[in-house]
């Protein structure tokens, strides 16, 4: 029932519950800190890395000494203590060896990872990884590349309305001919910028041109 639905489990978290407490308590404004962002991030170190953060909280924070007696994460179902539920922990235990055949010996291995000095060497800063995939370059670009493929219909559509807009063509934005049709081509290279918050390279991709060609009609 949850598979797909934490998003939307986090947004009425954030706003129903939200309103609701400060309704009780007769209070105002936020009740959770920041806004809820999630990351796609590749199964490798990345993500053992994460995996083991999350874990290690509650006694980098001192509320516990012991990883096993926290009990709100998944780390009991991640080493057997408690049965696994809802959640799916394969992808990361796979990582230590058979998890259907040999559960007991990569529950071991995941734990020495947890708790041990083995685990320090994923020594990754996420509070730096501001970027919505988390991965080494080739997992980056590869998903970066799906999602071009999904967005450029949609990109597309947008140049024939900007090109409507400017009562001109699609054409003639993509070969503009004359000062004319440049400037034209410079228009629409600022609206898509600025009013459609489309990135530089998105933009260069769109009307094939460089990016420096994109930064440059944006400067005038």
């Amino acid at each position: 029932m949850l598979k797909n639905k934490i998003s939307k489990f986090m947004e009425e978290l954030h706003g129903g519950y939200a309103t609701f407490f400060n309704k009780e308590t007769g209070r105002v404004g936020h009740v959770f800190g920041e806004r809820y962002n999630n990351k796609i991030v590749q199964p490798n170190e990345y993500g053992l890395w994460l995996s083991r953060y999350i874990h290690r909280q509650a006694v980098e924070a001192g509320i516990v000494k012991d990883v096993r007696d926290y009990i709100w994460t998944s780390y009991r179902e991640y080493i057997g203590l408690e049965p696994i539920k809802f959640i799916k922990p394969w992808v990361i235990l796979e990582q230590f060896g058979d998890p259907i055949n040999d559960f007991k010996g990569v529950a071991k291995r995941y734990e020495e990872f947890v708790t041990g000095e083995e685990g320090e060497k994923f020594d990754i800063d996420w509070e730096n990884l501001k970027t919505p995939v988390i991965g080494d370059f080739e997992f980056i670009n590869k998903l970066q590349g799906k999602a071009e493929m999904r967005r450029m219909p949609v990109l597309k559509e947008l140049l024939h309305s900007v090109s409507n807009e400017l009562k001109t063509t699609v054409e003639v934005l993509l070969e503009p001919a004359g000062h004319q049709q440049k400037r034209l081509r410079a228009e629409a290279i600022n609206i898509l910028y600025k009013n459609h918050k489309l990135k530089i390279f998105e933009i260069a991709k769109l009307l094939n041109v460089s990016r420096f060609t994109v930064m440059r009609y944006l400067e005038d």
